[in-house]
């Protein structure tokens, strides 16, 4: 997908560039593990396991089992954990070997 966004833009940018001097024009995804920070991300990313911060220092991991648009619960070994999205600091997906 990178590679055909940068194939289709480059001719583009090639005519009209979008700034004066050089430039280098790159296209990459985010990778497997991802930052969440919208409730969006959040809501898309429900069944994902998570690598949580909570705000005062709480560090967890489990699997994000839902998530609306005030919080998250989150599944870990001993249970679930309700959090509102105020009280969460970061917020990664991962991924498992």
């Amino acid at each position: 997908l990178c590679a055909d966004i940068s194939r289709d833009i480059s001719p583009i940018l090639d005519i009209t560039a979008p700034v004066s001097g050089e430039y280098r024009f790159e296209v990459s995804s985010p990778g497997i593990e991802r930052k969440l920070t919208k409730s969006e991300h959040f809501l898309h990313s429900v069944g994902s396991k998570v690598k949580v911060k909570v705000l005062g220092g709480q560090k967890l991991k489990g699997e994000l089992i839902a998530a609306d648009e005030k919080g998250v619960s989150i599944q870990t070994k001993d249970a679930i954990e309700k959090f509102d999205y105020s009280q969460l600091g970061t917020v990664k997906t991962y991924f498992e070997w």
